[in-house]
């Protein structure tokens, strides 16, 4: 389990170098990950009510893919968090018409198509 955690971290990492070749400069975030790690940040963030800015701002920058959300429902990730996490995650990306297939790959979602 180790080296999925050290693989998700580096996820995590990811998203925020990524996120800064489209001036999001998501400072808190890195904050998050460098105190509590990739795992817990992503606990915290599907657990809070206000995580919903990072997202957005992914969203209008056609960059979902990026989210902690997404990651959290990759099968290689799966086991790192229970069902009701994965299930917000879903939620959240549901609420911006996109889903997450058992493969792990982000599309629109009916609900977009509506």
């Amino acid at each position: 389990m180790t080296d999925l955690v050290a693989e998700f971290n580096q996820a995590m990492l990811g998203i925020y170098e990524e996120a800064k070749e489209f001036d999001y400069n998501a400072t808190r975030f890195r904050m998050m990950l460098e105190e509590h790690g990739g795992v817990e940040t992503a606990r915290r963030l599907l657990t809070a009510s206000d995580a919903q800015a990072g997202l957005t701002r992914l969203w209008e920058n056609d960059r979902l893919d990026l989210s902690v959300e997404r990651h959290v429902l990759q099968p290689r990730f799966r086991d790192l968090f229970d069902e009701s996490l994965r299930r917000e995650a879903a939620n959240r990306l549901d609420t911006f018409g996109f889903t997450v297939d058992e493969d792990g790959i982000l599309g629109r979602s009916s609900k977009a198509l509506n």
